[in-house]
């Protein structure tokens, strides 16, 4: 059975402002998606559209959308583990179609719906988007409840090859969790966004206006009761089916997606503690590989120097 879901769609506009929502220039209204309710810094240009996903009377996560390429820049949320829903069928945003529509809510997407500035199921099983699936930025698995349910919308999902989405970003979406779940328990807080760094040639859909990616990266912040840093991290993997998620530096991920050097993009703009691999990262440029394997390197290599250490210099 089909049901709506109630979401707000925030868009760069000015609109007179309604009993139930607020439109407004910036992801404010959502801003407990982000550590100290700081949105990333030199990310969002004017094509951007901002989305507060509202269901049930409730924000569950922000979104950073690009109308002309039809795809999320990121979404940020704060992890909840133990998602045992099954998943709604899909949906589209009628604000980020039509900035005048009146309708708040997300609407299930049906042939003929006249959607315009996303992807649709249409796009999807077009001929262009054969090798290609519906991939998550804020993943479902992450979430719980009504906010699964909220991340089942165009407006969260990327073009990602088969491979890449069910094995490879799966792996990495799954890892992370076992992070958070083991590393920042309540009352420790787990901000974390997600993001698709677009490609410039690459695009798929009946008009083939839906970009495909470049590469896809993620950043989390751990913050202790007092709202301070206790832990960070970030990855990134390039798009492609044979692919492997990179752990590297905050400031490294930040370098990769600055567009303007004058303007250098900032993730956590509250502040978080730093990622620090130490002497292993200046060997490898902070690249080390994510999974069971990259962490025992890591381990075993820093062992093996604090015994040098103590031999030579002890």
């Amino acid at each position: 059975m089909c049901r709506l879901l109630p979401i707000v769609v925030l868009l760069v506009s000015l609109v007179a402002l309604s009993s139930d929502a607020e439109v407004v220039s910036s992801l404010t209204t959502c801003k407990s998606s982000f550590y100290k309710g700081q949105i990333p810094k030199n990310i969002a240009t004017n094509n951007h559209v901002r989305i507060c996903q509202l269901l049930n009377n409730k924000y569950h996560y922000a979104t950073l959308f690009d109308k002309e390429k039809r795809v999320p820049v990121y979404s940020a949320y704060v992890f909840k583990s133990g998602n045992n829903s099954e998943r709604p069928l899909w949906y589209y945003e009628p604000q980020v179609s039509d900035p005048s529509s009146s309708e708040k809510s997300m609407l299930e997407y049906k042939p003929g719906s006249g959607v315009k500035n996303q992807a649709t199921d249409e796009d999807y099983q077009d001929a262009t988007a054969y090798k290609y699936t519906k991939g998550h930025v804020n993943p479902f698995s992450h979430n719980s409840g009504d906010g699964a349910t909220a991340t089942c919308t165009y407006t969260n999902v990327v073009p990602q090859l088969s491979n890449f989405n069910n094995v490879i970003w799966s792996a990495h979406e799954t890892n992370l969790a076992n992070i958070l779940k083991g590393r920042c328990q309540v009352p420790n807080t787990p901000y974390v966004i997600v993001g698709a760094y677009p490609s410039t040639d690459k695009f798929i859909g009946v008009d083939k206006k839906v970009n495909v990616p470049e590469f896809m990266w993620s950043a989390f912040c751990c913050a202790d009761k007092n709202n301070k840093g206790i832990l960070s991290g970030a990855y990134w993997a390039k798009h492609e089916s044979d692919s492997t998620v990179y752990q590297i530096s905050m400031s490294d991920l930040e370098k990769k997606l600055t567009k303007d050097p004058v303007n250098p993009v900032t993730i956590f703009v509250g502040g978080c503690k730093a990622q620090s691999q130490g002497f292993l990262s200046e060997m490898t440029d902070g690249w080390v590989a994510e999974g069971m394997f990259g962490k025992t390197l890591v381990e075993y290599v820093t062992s093996l120097l604090k015994s040098l250490w103590a031999t030579w210099f002890e």
